[in-house]
């Protein structure tokens, strides 16, 4: 969780730096969205083989892919992929991987709570 917190706090910065600034709610649900996903990814076996930096990318992109707002949505994308490039991460086919299985269990565990 802390990596999390960590990328989006990278995220705040390179969208102050560019001048932009996103709705407050969409903040609130971005960090909620992302601690609740990286939470449930570590109960998962296949997510404990992966570096945290890889988990809280995935859910980072499985969180923005929710955002509704399409200027916050693009703020939000263009801050994370400058971010990527950036700093050392895994590669994309990892971040990928990781986000699409992330995406299925939590689709799984919704499906099971209804």
């Amino acid at each position: 969780l802390q990596v999390g917190h960590h990328i989006h706090a990278l995220i705040m910065l390179q969208l102050q730096e560019q001048g932009a600034s996103l709705k407050q709610n969409t903040w609130d649900f971005i960090r909620d969205e992302v601690a609740f996903q990286v939470e449930s990814a570590e109960r998962e076996y296949y997510f404990m083989t992966q570096r945290r930096s890889t988990i809280a990318i995935a859910a980072i992109f499985n969180a923005f892919n929710q955002v509704r707002d399409e200027h916050d949505y693009k703020l939000l994308m263009l801050a994370l992929l400058q971010i990527l490039q950036d700093f050392q991460f895994d590669p994309a086919i990892a971040i990928k991987a990781a986000t699409d299985k992330l995406h299925c269990l939590l689709n799984t565990k919704s499906e099971m709570s209804m």
